[in-house]
């Protein structure tokens, strides 16, 4: 395809608003406080503004109740990542202080990366 770069913003997009595995959301939802508007044609539609003040209390209601939520949730899915590869023995018996530099090798020809 020789026009690739068109599709591009397209790509990022669904990317955007794919749910994520780790704290059940989209990026889209966690950065604009909604749900990603569906295909339709908006021209002869009546978009209804939103307030100023109904906004900041998105934004509130985002920083005091949902980012803490999604943080939780990220480190419970991290910490049963870690009880599994504990079990399979994938890491060293020390203990890593954090943001201990650490290095993988991936097989190419066989991992899924």
């Amino acid at each position: 395809m020789s026009n690739w770069e068109k599709l591009l913003p397209m790509v990022q997009l669904s990317l955007n608003d794919r749910i994520l595995g780790r704290h059940r959301s989209s990026s889209f939802a966690c950065i604009f406080t909604r749900r990603l508007n569906t295909a339709h044609d908006y021209i002869n539609i009546n978009i209804r503004r939103v307030l100023v003040e109904v906004l900041l209390e998105k934004n509130r209601k985002m920083v005091e109740v949902i980012y803490p939520t999604l943080e939780e949730r990220s480190k419970e899915k991290a910490e049963k990542e870690c009880e599994v590869a504990n079990k399979k023995g994938r890491i060293p018996s020390e203990v890593l202080l954090v943001q201990t530099r650490v290095m993988k090798t991936v097989n190419v020809w066989q991992s899924k990366l």
